[in-house]
């Protein structure tokens, strides 16, 4: 965080996180962490009380709508460099109406920290840059190599232009709000949009719907390994077009990806853009790896993105 908004630094922007950064202890892993280093002009989120401690370096601008741990975050902005403590909103939801938030105080460029999941701000239609930090907090380098190569494949897949792939149904505008929250597939020229919210639980009624060979099938939730094991043979031999929602919601193991990406022309609703990778080689629980043999393995994945190593640009 404190590398990307150095190199940021002169830039007007707004500085939040999806949990909290640079408190004195993480509560996951019981080790100190460095303070947020916020340069003179920028915005962010925080606490009441760290007003008390800074006051001379923060102009305290509005309460938010937003409660973590049942306390109100403010937003401040800096009068000077100040080492300090952030904390943003828990939801996406809520996450989404901060970066309104932020424009609206003309913050050009605006900065999430957060981990990659099914449920954080990184599947929003807002994020147009995903810069990936690689840590060897993450595991083994066997085991960040491989979800490495997962993420990867995940930028491989394609983001669904309206116009071509829906180029029979007349009504765009309708047609993109539709595709949202639960199964929907084309068939005999009608959108169906059905009740079902998820893939779990309900392969059986998606057998039943694949057989029918609509002309795409767009899936809300995720694609576990459980079910990516009912409904494999059933996809593999499916002719139409598959879309989900984001990257991140086919959830099932690397060799599965490669098998239904060879397969089958996948679609997402929402991209994957990696635009950078940092790694860093320090482990807060001393299991660090040699920066060279990390950065030199992750170089070997993302061939076509910068990777930056964050310990030799501090």
């Amino acid at each position: 965080m404190n590398w990307y908004i150095k190199n940021l630094e002169g830039e007007n922007i707004g500085v939040s996180t999806t949990g909290r950064d640079g408190e004195d202890i993480d509560l996951l892993t019981d080790s100190k962490k460095p303070k947020v280093i916020i340069p003179e002009g920028t915005y962010f989120t925080s606490f009441d009380y760290i007003y008390n401690k800074h006051s001379s370096l923060l102009e305290g601008i509005k309460k938010l709508p937003f409660r973590v741990i049942n306390k109100h975050l403010w937003l401040y902005k800096s009068l000077g460099s100040v080492e300090i403590e952030i904390v943003g909103p828990t939801s996406l939801k809520e996450q989404v109406d901060l970066i309104s938030i932020f424009e609206n105080y003309g913050c050009k460029i605006i900065i999430f920290d957060g981990a990659l999941d099914r449920k954080s701000i990184s599947l929003s239609e807002k994020i147009t840059d995903i810069v990936l930090v690689i840590g060897a907090s993450a595991g083994s380098i066997n085991e960040i190599k491989n979800q490495a190569q997962i993420i990867k494949s995940f930028t491989k897949f394609e983001k669904i232009c309206f116009e071509n792939i829906f180029h029979t149904y007349a009504n765009q505008n309708l047609l993109r709000k539709t595709i949202g929250s639960t199964i929907t597939y084309f068939l005999d020229d009608k959108i169906i949009e059905t009740d079902l919210n998820s893939i779990y639980s309900n392969e059986s009624l998606i057998i039943d719907i694949l057989s029918k060979n609509p002309e795409w099938i767009y899936f809300s939730g995720a694609m576990t390994d459980l079910s990516w094991k009912k409904l494999k043979n059933n996809m593999l031999d499916y002719k139409g077009k598959i879309i989900f929602q984001h990257p991140l919601n086919i959830n099932i193991g690397l060799n599965d990806i490669v098998t239904l990406a060879d397969s089958q022309k996948i679609f997402v609703k929402n991209h994957f853009p990696i635009t950078a990778v940092a790694v860093n080689s320090y482990s807060p629980r001393n299991e660090h790896i040699d920066a060279e043999i990390l950065r030199n393995e992750i170089m070997e994945i993302f061939t076509d993105l910068p990777v930056l190593d964050v310990r030799e640009s501090i």
